[in-house]
C-alpha cells in the first residue's frame, strides 16, 4: 500500500495550488480531498493496480456500525482508510492549530485511531492519513503525536515534504 500512497502523494504534490488557497483561507475541505481521493483511486482501479475501493463503507462492529471514508481492495487485503483535513495556521482567526486535532472533539484524530482499533477484521489493514496545511515545526509535531496509541506506526517523514503541506500517514495492521 506504501507504493500506492506514495503515487497519491505525487498526486497531490500537482494540486499544490489548491492546497495553498485553502491554507490562506484558513478552510478545512476534507470534503474536496476526499473527491479527489475518489478520482484517484478509479484512476487506479482503472488501471489495475487496485481490485476495487468504496467510500463510507458501514462495517458492523457488535450491535453498532462504523463508517469508514474508504476501503481498497488490493492484493486480496481490506485497506481501511480515514481521512482528515487539517488546516493548522489559524490565519482567519479560527482556533484550529495541530494541538485543535489531537482531541477527541468531532474533528479531532484519536476519535479516528479509536474507531479504527474497534474494528476487528480478518485480512485487513488499518489506515490514518492526514492532510496537514501548512506542514507543522517538527519541534511541534514529534510532541503533538506523543498521544498516539502504541500499535500505529507513522509511515511518512515530515522532513520529505515542503513547508505547504504535509500528509501523515499511520498504519495499524
Amino acid at each position: 500500500m506504501m507504493e500506492i500512497f506514495r503515487a497519491m502523494i505525487e498526486y497531490f504534490n500537482n494540486k499544490v495550488d489548491y492546497i495553498n488557497v485553502f491554507d490562506r483561507n484558513d478552510v478545512r475541505v476534507e470534503g474536496w480531498f476526499k473527491g479527489e481521493l475518489l478520482v484517484f483511486f478509479d484512476r487506479l482501479k482503472k488501471q489495475g493496480i487496485i481490485q476495487d475501493y468504496s467510500r463510507e463503507k458501514l462495517i458492523r462492529v457488535g450491535e453498532t456500525r462504523r463508517q469508514i471514508d474508504f476501503e481498497i481492495k488490493s492484493k486480496d487485503i481490506a485497506n481501511l482508510i480515514e481521512i482528515k483535513a487539517m488546516p493548522i495556521a489559524k490565519k482567519k482567526g479560527t482556533p484550529r492549530d495541530l494541538g485543535f486535532y489531537f482531541t477527541e472533539n468531532n474533528n479531532g484524530i484519536l476519535n479516528d485511531f479509536t474507531k479504527l482499533e474497534s474494528i476487528n477484521m480478518q485480512n485487513a489493514n488499518k489506515w490514518i492519513i492526514c492532510f496537514i496545511y501548512p506542514k507543522p515545526a517538527k519541534k511541534e509535531w514529534e510532541e503533538k503525536i506523543k498521544v498516539i496509541n502504541k500499535g500505529w506506526t507513522l509511515r511518512t517523514n515530515l522532513e520529505e515534504f515542503q513547508d505547504d503541506y504535509y500528509v501523515a500517514i499511520w498504519e495499524n495492521a
